[in-house]
């Protein structure tokens, strides 16, 4: 995966790293809820790790009703960590043997590489890996080595996608905000003081976007409606100017305008509309 050619939005399904799913690490297994806390900053770190000769493993089975499920996976996200050379396994059969684990070529490293300065350390990046989309039941990923040798592995959260929709040059405005999230206390004289509440480890706020799309065919609009209404989907607003970002939202259905973008209707549908983190 080279650096995004493209700044416009990208959606994919929710993320299957999820409280349904069993994620399991080779060390630190209590700081395994790291991966997926929504607080990319702060990292899930392995103990007793710190020699590229010992690698992390971290292995999410995907269950539903206490089974093993199959999903249909095209993306492997890794924010804010300090992989160097590592590898994706997906698991080909609803069972957990070793034969059944499938290694994606090449290996997770460099040419994964999304620019992406996190603030936590100038050496910690993201990575993305897009691969032929294949129905699995698990994926494992194991971090071989780190950017500066020797040093304990890191990784601040786990995103395993399906790619729903790549916006097309279509797309025209996008307005995002942070929303603090506020809890409001009563003071002694009967007054409300708010105060900012870390909702997502040191998280205090939320993220949402407007959106509008213009020149849409009724096709393109309809497979944008179908991810707009499907309740929790992931959504990468800005994948070159701010290429470490990606966001679980779902759709507010207050408002989703479909009008014609023109007069004249072969000109196609212009959609407005609103992401919310969820």
């Amino acid at each position: 995966m080279t650096a995004p050619t493209s700044d416009n939005p990208v959606f994919f399904s929710k993320n299957y790293v999820d409280g349904s799913a069993e994620i399991t690490v080779n060390t630190n297994q209590v700081a395994a809820y790291k991966l997926n806390d929504r607080d990319w900053i702060g990292r899930y770190y392995s103990v007793g790790l710190a020699d590229d000769d010992l690698p992390a493993i971290i292995k999410v089975l995907f269950y539903f009703n206490g089974a093993l499920i199959p999903r249909t996976v095209s993306d492997i996200i890794l924010q804010n960590t300090n992989l160097r050379v590592g590898k994706i396994e997906y698991l080909s059969l609803p069972t957990d043997d070793p034969a059944n684990w499938v290694t994606v070529s090449p290996d997770l490293g460099s040419g994964d590489y999304i620019e992406n300065p996190f603030p936590a350390s100038g050496s910690n990046v993201a990575l993305q890996r897009a691969i032929t989309p294949v129905n699995c039941y698990g994926i494992r990923v194991t971090i071989n080595s780190t950017i500066t040798p020797d040093q304990e592995k890191e990784l601040g959260e786990l995103l395993i996608l399906n790619r729903l929709l790549d916006l097309s040059t279509a797309f025209s405005v996008i307005e995002p905000v942070q929303n603090p999230v506020v809890l409001l206390n009563q003071t002694a004289n009967g007054g409300l003081n708010p105060s900012l509440i870390k909702w997502a480890g040191a998280r205090t706020t939320r993220w949402s976007c407007r959106l509008s799309v213009e020149y849409l065919t009724k096709a393109y609009k309809d497979d944008l409606m179908d991810v707009l209404t499907s309740g929790l989907f992931v959504i990468w607003p800005e994948p070159q100017s701010n290429p470490g970002n990606f966001y679980l939202v779902t759709a507010s259905h207050e408002v989703i305008e479909n009008p014609y973008t023109a007069d004249w209707k072969g000109a196609g549908y212009t959609m407005d509309f609103e992401v919310r983190e969820s």
